[in-house]
């Protein structure tokens, strides 16, 4: 007989690379959290914190985002030199992973990109 695997959590890493709408400014990268984080978890928002780093190495300074809702964590970091952008969705919640990437597509577009998933049982 079959045991049914309980999945724990689903998470999502996305690479994009140069990206054309993307603005390092605190209110533009934590309407990217927020606009995440209610498709995944709507009217959870907990908490959203931008913060500069990377100061030490020009490529790899930027602004890094953590945003909480209550079943998911969004984190990402946001490179100034280059326009890359590395965001990861940490959800125990269900959600649908192309809808979560078409959502940071439109509102970064990025010149390519690249897509993991990670299901933790």
């Amino acid at each position: 007989m079959k045991t049914e695997k309980i999945i724990w959590s689903l998470d999502l890493m996305l690479n994009f690379h140069n990206c054309k709408k993307l603005q390092l400014e605190e209110s533009f990268l934590k309407k990217i959290g927020q606009t995440l984080g209610e498709k995944i978890d709507p009217k959870s928002e907990i908490v959203g914190v931008v913060s500069e780093f990377g100061k030490h190495d020009e490529n790899m300074s930027g602004f890094r985002l953590v945003h909480e809702t209550q079943n998911c964590l969004i984190t990402g970091h946001f490179l100034s030199n280059n326009k890359n952008c590395f965001i990861n969705i940490h959800s125990c919640r269900g959600y649908r992973p192309s809808e979560a990437m078409d959502l940071a597509i439109k509102e970064l577009d990025p010149e390519n990109y690249s897509c993991q998933k990670v299901f933790r049982e």
